[in-house]
């Protein structure tokens, strides 16, 4: 029956579909179900119904979790488009797709309660996952073809020679995924026997695949359709997933654009791992007065920053407690050289009458473990371009990306 392709009975199939999904919906969340008039329109020769078909249909609701409550949006139809000013080559952080138009033939979207959609949209808050109905094929190698060399091989054949896909039904979930801001899953509806979902990484969203969805009795697959949403519905109120990291992290780093570029030979890695990135990564600029106290930290491998006082109380930059590098800069010299890696994740408080050659028997400092870090050796930077006067050595913190914006020009 699926196999025909006469579109009456797609059009039957995607209708179908519809009143699946609602009724999913309707087992999960508190619905403003629209009336039947808004849902249903007569055909043409005025003997049939049909849904209203290349209409937007939404229904809205909430999901009255205890641990964060959520808006969700069932969308029958909705087109997504390009918004912003068209002569702009970005259009972010408005909603909608960021090239063309497109329109799945099913949407959901999810947003916390305590926002408003739009905010949502723009604190990367908010989660669409799409699906599209496909009557024709009943089986997952017919959707996306077999994932073999020789199959790659025709699918790049068929692109040179005539410009078509084998596989275009995963490429269209793709252009969902990519195309779509905030979507974070994309599938395929279609009657057979197989589900199957690619995971971005380890958590069930972003994902995109296929679920297999049935008539008959039974309604088969609607249950694992209804397991998905139950899924997604738990992660969405893990608020340290991977996923919720990672749209926090696309929010504040396209929130504001850097002021400059950074294009400098420094250390790809910390150890075995990724280094930080430049503008993450936090640098105590401290000073010292003479070689005596400069040969005391180098022997002893620790730098004792004073703590300053205000009204009784110790005052530090908290991101001092985060640095991964201290610089170490003379009283009158005009270049620092190197940086040197702070050693122990832990600074410890001592107290002045502790340290060697420390007459403020009063003052409190911290002491951090430092060794020379010779990957930085090639790199020296201007105490002007820093804009430390000489002999200032009030200590202040600094990214690798604005100390690199004031290295020394010869360097």
């Amino acid at each position: 029956m699926y196999g025909g392709g006469k579109r009456d009975v797609a059009t039957l199939y995607e209708y179908w579909v519809f009143f699946q999904l609602l009724d999913l919906v309707k087992l999960e969340f508190n619905l403003d179900i629209p009336s039947v008039d808004e849902l249903i329109e007569t055909t043409k020769d005025g003997f049939g119904l049909k849904l209203r078909s290349g209409k937007k249909l939404e229904v809205e609701g909430n999901y009255a979790s205890a641990t964060r409550p959520l808006r969700v949006r069932f969308s029958y139809n909705r087109t997504f488009v390009r918004h912003g000013n068209e002569n702009d080559s970005t259009s972010y952080p408005y909603p909608g797709s960021w090239t063309r138009r497109m329109r799945p033939d099913y949407t959901f979207s999810f947003w916390p309660e305590a926002l408003t959609e739009a905010q949502a949209e723009r604190q990367e808050l908010i989660v669409h996952i799409h699906f599209d109905a496909k009557y024709r094929v009943d089986n997952i190698e017919g959707l996306f073809g077999a994932d073999t060399d020789d199959e790659v091989n025709e699918e790049k054949s068929a692109q040179r020679n005539n410009g078509t896909y084998k596989r275009a039904d995963l490429l269209k979930m793709h252009a969902y995924r990519d195309a779509i801001r905030r979507t974070q899953g994309a599938y395929i509806l279609y009657p057979g026997t197989e589900d199957y979902r690619w995971n971005g990484f380890h958590e069930v969203l972003p994902s995109i695949g296929a679920f297999s969805l049935r008539p008959g009795d039974e309604n088969e697959g609607v249950q694992h359709i209804h397991s998905f949403l139950k899924d997604v519905l738990d992660h969405l109120s893990d608020r340290v997933s991977r996923r919720e990291k990672q749209s926090f992290h696309t929010f504040m780093i396209q929130e504001k654009p850097s002021a400059y570029a950074l294009k400098a030979n420094i250390p790809e890695t910390e150890g075995t791992r990724r280094a930080l990135p430049p503008d993450e990564h936090h640098i105590v600029v401290c000073g010292f007065t003479d070689l005596d106290q400069f040969e005391t930290i180098t022997r002893t491998h620790t730098y004792y920053l004073k703590c300053s006082e205000l009204d009784g109380e110790f005052q530090i930059n908290p991101y001092v407690f985060f640095a991964k590098h201290i610089l170490l800069l003379g009283f009158s010299d005009e270049k620092a050289q190197g940086l040197w890696k702070v050693t122990a994740p832990k600074p410890k408080f001592v107290v002045g009458s502790k340290l060697e050659g420390r007459p403020d028997s009063d003052g409190m400092y911290l002491a951090i473990e430092i060794e020379k870090d010779e990957r930085f050796d090639h790199l020296s930077w201007d105490r002007a371009r820093m804009c430390v006067s000489e002999g200032e050595f009030e200590p202040r913190v600094m990214t690798l990306a604005d100390l690199m914006h004031s290295q020394n020009e010869t360097s």
